[in-house]
């Protein structure tokens, strides 16, 4: 511990550095303004002073105090050969600690000095310790919101209708608690990045998921860390608070959180298969309609054209009206009985059970009610937003 000695007389200022050396690393200074300058360029944490030198007092070196709850350092001890009461009252009101009167007994003084001493210890390990004591409950209550924070994000999720949903709902939920993050999906060999800033994905963020999307669960490098999984990656790039957002609770967070979030992907992914092969046995079936008609079309064709040759054909004439007619009759019953219309109706019929059963699955797995007719599907995929 640093101590100041401000004393005029070098043979008195010798004998407190010699009697004080022991316990304190002492400095002299021989006057106010002297002492007020070594004050400014070190720290101290008891100046022992005499009380009058050069018309000037030591209260000049007490330091001013903002908080009544604090202590201030240096503590003001003095040792001063003016004895007059009235002088020792005004010390302690101008803030001197004690006020010892030459000549001085050694043991009190160095008694005082050491309780200071002791008092200034005990208060600095009491201060960190509510410091540690309040830190604590602040991650402890931070703690406790990520957690209810995931839960909620959780339950959000199950509202979101496509991937840039999924992606807004994770990365609000979490710049909401200072954790800003980007987003990788990945559909089909085309990733998909999402980011909650408006600048936009560089390429060097690319690089970063293109780089560690292999490299485990969970990749820490410096400040930032990345979690995979089979579809998508999240990259938490800064924290508000470090020190109410630990990097071990981030950790604990993510691994909770990404798994949730592949599932969610892959029902999404699911659901927009199923539309998109909905979509195709509807196209299907009104081929095989439109095919169905136009074979009816050509059939009552056929048949007609052949009713018309026979009554019209010279090489019929010689038959008898009546075998024509019995003629036109059988060819026309020959075409009704071909099995290629029943084979359209077959099939029509199968495709129309099979989109039946598909809308009702799509309903189902959908968790907002949606149409599903017969309608040109939209491709979810375009007009997203990436960083």
């Amino acid at each position: 511990m640093n101590l100041l000695v401000v004393e005029p007389d070098e043979i008195q200022a010798e004998i407190h550095q010699l009697s004080l050396s022991d316990i304190f690393t002492v400095d002299i200074a021989n006057s106010f303004a002297q002492a007020k300058s070594m004050l400014e360029q070190k720290s101290y944490l008891i100046v022992v002073s005499e009380w009058e030198i050069g018309g000037e007092v030591a209260a000049c070196l007490v330091p001013e105090k903002s908080d009544p709850d604090t202590i201030t350092t240096p503590a003001v001890v003095v040792v001063s050969h003016i004895k007059d009461e009235e002088v020792m009252v005004d010390a302690y009101k101008q803030g001197a600690a004690y006020y010892f009167t030459k000549p001085y007994n050694v043991v009190p003084l160095h008694e005082t000095l050491v309780a200071i001493q002791s008092q200034s210890e005990t208060l600095k390990r009491l201060k960190l310790s509510n410091e540690q004591t309040e830190l604590a409950s602040r991650q402890a209550v931070n703690q406790a919101a990520l957690y209810s924070m995931g839960m909620g994000l959780l339950s959000h999720l199950n509202e979101a209708e496509d991937v840039s949903d999924i992606a807004r709902i994770t990365l609000s939920a979490l710049k909401e608690r200072g954790i800003y993050a980007c987003l990788e999906f990945r559909h089909q060999n085309r990733p998909l990045y999402f980011d909650n800033r408006a600048e936009g994905c560089d390429e060097t963020t690319v690089k970063v998921f293109t780089t560690l999307r292999k490299q485990g669960p969970v990749f820490c490098f410096g400040e930032r860390v990345m979690f995979n999984a089979e579809h998508v990656s999240l990259l938490v790039k800064q924290v508000a608070s470090a020190e109410l957002v630990s990097q071990s609770l981030l950790i604990d967070l993510g691994t909770k959180l990404l798994p949730a979030l592949n599932m969610c992907f892959l029902a999404w992914m699911q659901e927009h298969a199923l539309k998109e092969s909905n979509h195709d046995i509807v196209q299907m079936k009104n081929h095989l309609h439109d095919a169905f008609l136009s074979s009816r079309a050509g059939s009552l064709a056929l048949s007609e054209a052949v009713a018309s040759k026979v009554f019209e054909n010279p090489s019929f004439s010689e038959l008898k009206p009546n075998l024509r007619k019995d003629l036109v009759e059988i060819v026309q019953q020959e075409l009704k009985t071909s099995n290629t219309e029943d084979a359209f109706i077959n099939l029509e019929s199968l495709a129309a059970g099979i989109i039946g059963r598909m809308e009702t699955r799509l309903r189902a797995f959908s968790i907002h009610p949606r149409d599903f007719g017969h309608t040109e599907i939209d491709d979810e995929l375009s007009g997203l937003e990436y960083f």
